[in-house]
């Protein structure tokens, strides 16, 4: 007969974990990362009979797995949308500081010019006059400085905008970083068992964070392994590789306009690209794109 003390052990074992990974859900509700758990059980198969013995019913309940909640789809896009999201913003900063610039109205410089013109449609109805002629002249000469001076903030803008997208480049070429010295310690991990499996879920939650934050610096393509060690490309699955094991790709920028991502791949060759579109580099080559258009036009 199965032993009846086992069989409630079983049960009381099964759920103290299942209470225990409850506690651990309850606890890190505000911890960046941090994803629920749940706890699988399954039933204890009795023994099988033999030529000498009878077989027996099940032995309770066990542990089957700690499932750490994880849709990789519904992550996908979400990473998509943070791209997206990272790209529009850095957009809107860089043309709202380009018309910042211009400061439509009397003291930008679309009111200089229209005080310029006035002038001389003042001087073209009385050219003799002193006093008129010497008012167009300084308002020749307030258009010129106000042109110079919209040239100089453009410059400056651009020179401010390409510090900005190097620190992006900067700051998603140490998350691969991290993160190929995470994929090194998840490899020393083994997913065999449940216990072995939710050892890794820590690791886990610090690899998705990162994701999430390389997501809204480049625009990636991500791919789980073994042991859920990441594989990244840059923009589509068929991209060049920015993480593969525990080899990460160099970044660097070049300053042409689109900007220029440089790489140097996990295989040691260099490649470039201006194929941004999306993530905050994405966002600040646009910004970059519509800043030089204007200075044409100026």
């Amino acid at each position: 007969m199965t032993n009846l003390l086992d069989i409630g052990r079983s049960g009381i074992l099964a759920y103290r974990t299942a209470l225990a990974v409850t506690a651990e859900n309850v606890a890190n509700v505000g911890t960046d990362g941090y994803r629920r758990r749940d706890v699988s059980t399954i039933t204890a198969g009795g023994g099988q009979s033999t030529p000498i013995t009878a077989p027996t019913g099940g032995q309770g309940v066990t542990v089957a797995e700690i499932r750490r909640a994880f849709d990789a789809l519904a992550t996908a896009r979400a990473r998509s949308a943070t791209a997206d999201q990272a790209a529009a913003q850095r957009h809107l900063d860089g043309v709202t500081a380009i018309e910042t610039l211009m400061i439509p109205g009397d003291d930008g410089i679309d009111g200089t010019l229209r005080q310029f013109f006035d002038a001389l449609g003042a001087l073209a109805g009385n050219p003799t006059d002193s006093v008129t002629r010497s008012q167009t002249l300084r308002r020749g000469e307030a258009l010129a400085e106000a042109v110079s001076g919209l040239a100089t903030g453009m410059a400056g803008l651009r020179r401010d905008l390409l510090a900005e997208a190097g620190h992006v480049t900067q700051e998603a070429g140490a998350v691969l970083e991290e993160l190929a010295a995470l994929s090194r310690r998840m490899s020393g991990h083994s997913d065999s068992n449940a216990a072995a499996a939710a050892a890794l879920h820590p690791l886990a939650d610090i690899r998705d964070s990162l994701l999430d934050r390389l997501s809204g610096l480049l625009p990636v393509s991500v791919s789980l392994g073994q042991n859920g060690r990441p594989t990244i490309r840059l923009g589509s699955e068929a991209g060049p590789l920015l993480l593969e094991g525990d080899r990460a790709a160099l970044l660097g920028l070049g300053e042409g306009t689109p900007l220029t991502l440089e790489m140097r791949g996990t295989d040691g060759a260099p490649r470039e690209t201006r194929l941004l579109p999306s993530g905050a580099l994405g966002g600040l080559s646009r910004a970059l794109g519509a800043l030089d258009m204007a200075a044409q036009d100026l």
